[in-house]
């Protein structure tokens, strides 16, 4: 197997597929500013029920945070 065949085993098809990989009190990072990705954070959102002391973390956002909000405390931080 070469890198090409790596990588693509590495790659995930949809946001939703990507963060079923978090698990309880994991730290996840998001690259800030302009790379940041919203679909992402949306569909981490979507899970938050499911997740317990999950450190959310970007240096700079623009616009909503969503999982910032006091209804995910426990779940998102």
């Amino acid at each position: 197997m070469d890198w090409r065949d790596t990588y693509k085993d590495k790659l995930v098809p949809t946001p939703e597929e990507a963060v079923k990989l978090v698990e309880d009190g994991d730290f996840v990072m998001f690259q800030e500013v302009h790379a940041e990705n919203k679909l992402l954070l949306k569909a981490l959102v979507a899970r938050a029920g499911e997740l317990h002391d999950v450190k959310v973390m970007g240096h700079l956002h623009f616009g909503p945070a969503d999982y910032a909000d006091e209804k995910y405390r426990g779940h998102l931080q």
